[in-house]
């Protein structure tokens, strides 16, 4: 975060961690529309957690189909699942 000048949602972070191993298959995981949208300017496969909990549970759903999130989670712990498949 301090190593970068353009912060959430640019991608910078992003970008620099696959300068640094650029064969390496990278997925960001997140739970906010900022976190979604740096991953989809750094071509970075974005998972999406929203939990039933969260009041902005179905706006947050939504938004992150709208960018395009590879899965979308109502747990973290599920993650498991989504990479088995």
């Amino acid at each position: 975060m301090h190593d970068v000048i353009g912060k959430k949602p640019a991608p910078d972070g992003l970008l620099q961690v696959k300068a640094q191993d650029p064969g390496a298959t990278l997925y960001y995981v997140g739970d906010g529309i900022d976190d979604a949208r740096s991953a989809r300017a750094a071509g970075v496969p974005f998972i999406g957690i929203a939990a039933p909990a969260d009041p902005l549970y179905l706006d947050l759903v939504f938004m992150f189909q709208e960018e395009r999130a590879t899965a979308i989670v109502d747990d973290i712990n599920f993650l498991n699942e989504v990479f088995a498949s």
